[in-house]
């Protein structure tokens, strides 16, 4: 049987909220069962989800496929600590990046937080190539889809295509507990978590778009 951390049982099992815990997330064992060498195949109807900066954190893309068991995938990242001091992301970079995984998924929807990205995200709805979603990163937002995100782990009812980065920032997360539901954040500034947060994201909208009613196609003869 699965434990689960302090945090987490107080919160489930007795109600209990504490916005001073802060906890280490996750661990190798949690996320070990859960990788896979198989991507998401080409085609395949997905959320991408935007982690965006332009200073020293990661900017990354993931996507989710829409489905029972999520697949989650980093589909590119730009990792400013592998370049020099004056290396700055380019926003316009990243949207290129995101027509791109357009043309070779079904993007359902495309996720972010518009901090640092207003206009890039403004002109790439202008240009109606995927359907731009808001997706501020506070408390409010983003606490009933980090425990969420937990409960799947926990579960086993996700995957993750194996990658050494998102493995590195699911492990790099700390949670604190919120009357919201929580929050991931980082232990260290060195250590990057924006994987972990843009999964987060994408995984929230996938299960959304998964839960609708599928609708059926009747055949209408005559006689």
């Amino acid at each position: 049987m699965k434990s689960s951390s302090e945090t987490m049982f107080r919160r489930m099992r007795l109600a209990e909220f504490n916005d001073k815990t802060d906890d280490k997330w996750l661990s190798v064992d949690d996320l070990s069962p859960l990788l896979t060498n198989e991507p998401i195949a080409k085609g395949s109807r997905i959320i991408l989800a935007l982690d965006g900066s332009i200073t020293d954190d990661a900017t990354v893309l993931v996507g989710c496929t829409i489905e029972d068991t999520p697949k989650i995938q980093l589909l590119q990242s730009w990792i400013p600590a592998e370049h020099d001091d004056n290396y700055r992301i380019d926003p316009e970079a990243v949207m290129a990046e995101v027509r791109k995984i357009a043309r070779d998924y079904k993007v359902i929807e495309f996720v972010a937080d518009p901090a640092h990205y207003e206009l890039p995200l403004a002109m790439l709805s202008k240009e109606r190539a995927v359907e731009v979603v808001h997706f501020p990163q506070n408390d409010s937002r983003m606490g009933g889809p980090t425990v969420t995100m937990y409960t799947r782990i926990r579960q086993q009812t996700v995957k993750f295509v194996r990658d050494d980065t998102l493995i590195e920032h699911f492990l790099n997360a700390h949670f604190t507990e919120t009357q919201r539901g929580g929050k991931i954040h980082k232990g260290l500034r060195k250590n990057k978590i924006d994987t972990a947060v843009a999964a987060v994201m994408a995984m929230s909208r996938a299960l959304f778009h998964d839960s609708k009613p599928k609708r059926v196609n009747r055949m209408v003869g005559f006689k």
